[in-house]
């Protein structure tokens, strides 16, 4: 995806539309898996949705990133305590969990 936007202003206008609706099938494929929303997995959804949002500008598909019942409000206010820590770190005592919790995140 990144590599994409980096490069889709190339594209011929009909082969970008190809492109797009592709990413935009996988944001909404990788949206609906219904795997735990507490965990690390779910910010990494939140990461590629809103990447391939971004890339294509698609305002719904950020809008549901962001602002869903389970999107990156939801995320930060539902995984974290008030310490920072996250439900994967408590769990498992890992801080590599923890990490794969909060990267997504900030990028």
């Amino acid at each position: 995806v990144e590599a994409y936007d980096l490069i889709r202003h190339e594209y011929p206008d009909r082969e970008r539309a190809v492109v797009d609706a592709w990413l935009r099938e996988r944001a909404q494929a990788i949206w609906s898996t219904r795997e735990d929303r507490r965990y690390n997995w779910q910010s990494h959804r939140i990461k590629m949705v809103a990447l391939i949002a971004t890339t294509i500008g698609d305002d719904r598909l950020w809008r549901t990133a962001i602002d869903a019942s389970d999107g990156f409000r939801w995320q930060v206010g539902d995984t974290f305590d008030a310490k920072g820590e996250s439900i994967d770190f408590r769990r498992r005592d890992a801080l590599h969990y923890h990490l794969y919790t909060v990267d997504p995140l900030l990028l």
